[in-house]
């Protein structure tokens, strides 16, 4: 295929804008924890702690990203900004869990899996174009006032508004 993706971000910037092509191959995926920085375990083997990304408030995305995987922003904190408007494919399992700080109005993704959005307590109101959200996907999303979705989705899971009180 000719085609790359973003395996891993590392830096420090606040604003990120993800490059349309490297080396004139076309990015259409990020990966996997590639902003987020996955697990850790502590030495004395107590466990699993999640790390975060500490200083990305911002991210532009190009037109050409149509997949991203699992927990690729997940923990992102300070993440307020990210455009979700160019026809997406897939935004894969826990791909924004607990970025607390998102704030966006538009999610245009053909399918939105499971735990997506969860915790993301700064989303006030949603335009979505899709045809199928995942369960749990706005699970906890608790400022959630008011979401439009279209009318020729194909399905919503359970419990994918679960604890989203202000819909309710």
């Amino acid at each position: 295929k000719n085609e790359c993706a973003i395996e891993k971000y590392v830096g420090t910037s606040v604003d990120i804008v993800v490059p349309e092509t490297l080396f004139s191959v076309p990015v259409t995926v990020i990966k996997r924890d590639a902003f987020s920085s996955g697990l850790t375990y502590s030495g004395n083997g107590t466990g699993a702690q999640q790390k975060h990304n500490k200083t990305i408030k911002s991210i532009k995305l190009p037109e050409s990203i149509v997949k991203i995987d699992d927990y690729a922003f997940a923990n992102c904190f300070k993440l307020k900004k990210i455009n979700l408007d160019n026809d997406l494919i897939y935004i894969q399992n826990y791909v924004f869990a607990n970025c607390t700080s998102l704030d966006i109005d538009k999610i245009y993704c053909r399918y939105i899996y499971g735990n997506a959005f969860r915790g993301c307590v700064s989303l006030k109101e949603l335009e979505l174009k899709c045809y199928q959200i995942g369960k749990y996907t706005f699970y906890e999303c608790l400022n959630l006032e008011k979401i439009t979705i279209p009318l020729d989705i194909l399905s919503i899971d359970y419990h994918a508004f679960d604890k989203c009180k202000k819909i309710w």
